[in-house]
């Protein structure tokens, strides 16, 4: 159960990342939007594959943020990061200044395309691939690409 509400607050989390982002019009964000399509109109057929020590790719479908879950060799979870980047370059020091969100601790920060990574390593550790999965499928405004 506590692992069960931990992924939702990494879930609401990301999506609060999502709520704070202005409503720009720039060419990024309409290839972005492009791309998000493209992206889920691919995941849906293949949604699922089973694999061990690869990643699970949950794509913001409204956005370029998405979400890398990481599993071991014996298909359980180990990390989660999550990959944010930002229109405008004060909402990018802003959070680069702010460091740690939450249970998300700040990674890097990319100056170059305006990308934070933010990581979790006790949200998915220990849950079972087809577990993350399943919750994964759940989350709103996300697809999922499927692992290569």
């Amino acid at each position: 159960m506590k692992k069960l509400i931990a992924i939702l607050a990494v879930f609401a989390l990301v999506f609060g990342f999502a709520a704070c982002r202005g409503n720009e019009n720039n060419a990024e964000t309409t290839a972005a939007s492009d791309d998000a399509q493209t992206t889920q109109a691919a995941a849906e057929t293949t949604k699922f594959a089973e694999v061990a020590g690869k990643t699970i790719m949950l794509k913001k479908t409204d956005s370029a943020d998405f979400v890398e879950i990481n599993t071991d060799s014996q298909n359980l979870g180990s990390t989660i990061m999550v990959h944010k980047f930002f229109a405008s370059q004060e909402d990018f020091e802003a959070a680069k200044a702010k460091g740690d969100y939450d249970s998300l601790t700040l990674v890097t920060a990319i100056d170059v395309n305006r990308e934070i990574i933010y990581s979790d390593s006790q949200t998915v550790r220990g849950m079972a691939y087809d577990e993350i999965l399943s919750k994964a499928e759940k989350a709103e405004g996300y697809v999922i690409i499927p692992a290569e």
